[in-house]
């Protein structure tokens, strides 16, 4: 969070904080950002990279550079820059060692992304590696020169949970995604219109640590901000916990696992 903060800050968007650094005011831009002056350096952040790589596009004049940690450097973008490629970005890897040949094929970081709009349009991306590929896209395609009809590759019931949070977070600020066919999403063009106040849910991978530890200790655990309405795949993991003789209680934004008095749990089978 703090990189990706940083990061947009380096992009013209003013950031502060409020309430002791609890809450964070963001003063949207209309999808214009500015280039840069210095490289964005995201550290170990994979989702701050995958979404700036796409939202850079959108920079009107100018470069910009992103890199990251030496693991960073190592992980896949193939996909998510092949697929904005593919609607006329321009974006190129950018050598660190000249000796070393550059594989046009296989696209590590770091990356300069060209400032010269998202052309938008037609735009097909695999789902089976990252659903934040597709989350990228999808969050940037309302300021795109075109109206973008997404189709999505590979095994989408993997992403699925997060791409429809995507999707659902998009329609609270006004951009209506509609599915025209199974794994095929149209992105009206507009500018998103910011609500005064959006809680974000908890993590439900990092959530399910504690909880589970309830059920390891015979304790009780609750977790605020992630309940029975979350669309997050990991959420469902309390589920787990219950069939195991867990007693577990939800509300809409709160989830409980009660092990206390239980002195053995069940052995189970899953998928």
């Amino acid at each position: 969070t703090k990189v990706m903060i940083a990061a947009l800050q380096h992009l013209g968007v003013p950031i502060r904080f409020e309430d002791s650094g609890h809450s964070v005011v963001v003063e949207g831009v209309n999808g214009k950002f500015v280039a840069p002056s210095a490289e964005l350096y995201l550290a170990n952040a994979g989702t701050a990279m995958w979404f700036l790589t796409t939202a850079c596009t959108l920079v009107t004049e100018g470069h910009t550079r992103l890199t990251g940690s030496h693991r960073m450097k190592q992980r896949p973008i193939d996909d998510l820059v092949s697929a904005l490629r593919s609607c006329g970005c321009t974006i190129n890897h950018i050598p660190e060692n000249p000796q070393i040949p550059v594989d046009p094929t296989h696209t590590l970081l770091p990356i300069s992304v060209e400032g010269s709009g998202f052309p938008g349009g037609d735009i097909e991306i695999s789902a089976s590696i990252s659903s934040q590929f597709v989350s990228s896209v999808l969050i940037s395609s309302p300021y795109a020169r075109n109206p973008v009809t997404l189709k999505l590759r590979g095994n989408v019931a993997v992403s699925r949970p997060y791409i429809d949070m995507t999707i659902q977070l998009m329609a609270v600020m006004g951009i209506h995604v509609t599915e025209t066919a199974e794994g095929e999403f149209r992105v009206p063009q507009g500018g998103y219109i910011n609500p005064p106040l959006v809680d974000v849910e908890s993590d439900a991978s990092s959530a399910s640590y504690p909880l589970a530890m309830a059920a390891i200790t015979r304790g009780k655990v609750e977790v605020v901000s992630i309940g029975s309405n979350s669309l997050q795949g990991d959420a469902a993991f309390c589920q787990v916990l219950s069939q195991m003789g867990c007693r577990v209680t939800q509300s809409t934004t709160s989830t409980v696992v009660d092990a206390t008095g239980i002195e053995n749990l069940k052995p189970i089978d899953i998928d």
